[in-house]
């Protein structure tokens, strides 16, 4: 276990690494304003992935550990899986070619950049892919393998971008975004055995929809869940480029990655420590005993950190983009105390989907998304751009308020 979580960590710092790498070159070469349509892009392939692969990602995962000694099992899960994700990503595809024109207009003010959605609707197939096949590995226990793959393809990525980016600006970007996933599969691939291609033999026939039923509670939280909040930021990055411009939204872009950055590490241990624990905890007996041993752990480090952010933002906006972007400076207070809140909430949250209380997880990710969009467009017309970061953090402290009420009788103790 310490090997793997060892593993997982360096995986992750290789991956924030090649965030900052991505988000320096993007700065200087294309500004604020480019940062900002980066964003969407990024937010927009990231909601496909999840309907694409109906966010299967843990659940692959899961199914694939537990079949690994079944191989008849693990082929027909395999199989069946597959099948899905490969029929979904091609419709999404299809719905994105016809709808590409639109969809540039919305996302980047213009219809010069519609191939760009082309491109990604022909690559969302290979995202989708990469990403059954990167969580298959994971489960059979295949972790240095993840991980090399993991780092290649963060490097071949910062690459990708230096060198479109350099050439072509903002519309070298976009593409090389695009079509980023392509790269992305055949490195994923070239750390697959051969033998691991065995499912596709009668692919129709190893189908089983047993497999799905087992894992509609993962796909129901996963695509309504966690699509919401990516599509809200688009939403409130789109009506912030209406209102204000390209160059204010660039600012809050850049304060949002840096907060994306720190908080990855929050999020992979809820996912390798705390997710398993509560799983284990069929009762939640133990919930408490999680809840305070996490966050007696970590919370005073996350409070070091977050201040530590705070009292050298000017310096991390010039590192990490350019002196362009030290306008975002006041944004970052209301970003990182927003953070605050949210980090307290995390172990609640995933408690709800550990034990996959489906309609909870729904209306509680609804309330937070539709607090912060509603407050944005409020806040953003009073105070300008600095109310977008405090609407967050104020959709974030009554967010922990609400889980507070919903978790009050467990954490107190009661039955």
């Amino acid at each position: 276990m310490l090997k793997v979580s060892f593993q997982n960590g360096l995986s992750i710092m290789v991956k924030i690494l090649t965030s900052i790498g991505v988000s320096k070159i993007v700065a200087l070469w294309i500004g604020p304003s480019g940062l900002a349509l980066l964003g969407n892009l990024r937010d927009l392939i990231g909601v496909l992935q999840n309907v694409a692969t109906l966010g299967l990602q843990k659940g692959i995962v899961r199914y694939t550990a537990e079949f690994k000694e079944k191989k008849d099992t693990l082929h027909s899960f395999m199989a069946t899986v597959f099948l899905v994700i490969t029929i979904l990503s091609i419709l999404s595809g299809i719905a994105l070619w016809v709808y590409a024109r639109e969809l540039s207009t919305f996302l980047f003010k213009n219809t010069d950049y519609q191939y760009v959605i082309k491109c990604v609707s022909v690559t969302l197939p290979f995202l989708a892919v990469h990403t059954f096949f990167l969580s298959v590995l994971t489960g059979i226990g295949k972790y240095k393998r993840v991980l090399w793959a993991n780092a290649i393809s963060y490097v071949a990525y910062l690459l990708l971008v230096f060198l479109v980016v350099q050439q072509y600006g903002l519309a070298g970007a976009l593409t090389g975004i695009a079509v980023y996933p392509v790269i992305l599969l055949f490195i994923t691939l070239s750390f697959c055995d051969v033998s691991l291609f065995i499912f596709l033999r009668g692919i129709r026939k190893r189908s089983d929809k047993e497999h799905l039923l087992n894992l509609r509670g993962y796909a129901v939280m996963r695509v309504l869940g966690a699509s919401l909040m990516p599509l809200t930021v688009i939403l409130i990055r789109e009506h912030t480029i209406n209102s204000s411009g390209g160059e204010e939204a660039g600012y809050l872009e850049s304060v949002w990655r840096i907060s994306d950055n720190y908080m990855l590490f929050v999020y992979s241990l809820i996912g390798v420590y705390v997710l398993p624990k509560l799983s284990e905890d069929v009762e939640g007996t133990h919930f408490k005993e999680i809840f305070v041993d996490f966050y007696k752990s970590l919370l005073p480090i996350f409070l070091v950190g977050i201040f530590s952010v705070y009292f050298l933002r000017d310096w991390i906006l010039q590192l990490l983009y350019s002196s362009d972007f030290l306008p975002a400076s006041p944004l970052i207070k209301w970003q990182l105390l927003g953070d605050l809140f949210r980090f307290l909430t995390l172990v609640m949250v995933a408690e709800l989907t550990a034990k996959k209380m489906v309609s909870t997880y729904i209306i509680t990710e609804f309330i937070l998304a539709s607090m912060f969009l509603g407050a944005s467009y409020v806040l953003l017309a009073r105070m300008g751009i600095e109310g977008i970061p405090l609407a967050y953090c104020i959709s974030s402290i009554l967010m922990f308020f609400v889980m507070l009420v919903l978790f009050k009788d467990r954490l107190l103790g009661r039955t």
